[in-house]
């Protein structure tokens, strides 16, 4: 059972990242091709319904194929209104959809620092960036 379940899970998580993706994709290249600024602050809101609407659907999967236990507290206390700055130790792979998952629409949506080297992944650099998602360069000690 664990292995359909998972199977599900994966291939539900694939196409609602591919769909949602598609999108942002097809958003980003026209922001770029267009550098008003009115127009890149209409784009952002877009993006943002659209991460919103895409963190729901893997919210989806997680409430009805993992059936997560949670005792989450504090969430009362968020304001859509407000910024906060969410920080995560990545125990997991699952760390940003779970942040994602108890978070959404209670504030901001999430923005995460992407490793500078992801701007060479097109898809990846123009989802980024077309989201506003600050590319972070790591330097080690010695730098």
């Amino acid at each position: 059972m664990k292995h359909i379940v998972g199977l599900f899970s994966f291939l539900s998580l694939a196409i609602n990242m591919l769909i949602w993706c598609s999108v942002l994709l097809i958003l980003g290249i026209i922001r770029l091709a267009i550098p008003l600024n009115a127009w890149r602050k209409f784009i952002t809101r877009i993006t943002v319904i659209i991460g919103e609407s895409c963190i729901y659907c893997n919210g989806l999967w997680i409430r009805f194929l993992l059936r997560p236990k949670w005792s989450v507290e504090g969430l009362e206390n968020l304001d859509i209104r407000k910024w906060y700055l969410a920080t995560s130790n990545h125990q997991s792979w699952g760390d940003i959809f779970v942040l994602q998952f108890i978070t959404n629409k209670r504030m901001p949506l999430l923005r995460f620092f992407m490793k500078d080297v992801l701007k060479w992944i097109p898809i990846v650099s123009i989802v980024g960036w077309s989201m506003n998602m600050p590319f972070l360069k790591r330097y080690s000690k010695e730098k």
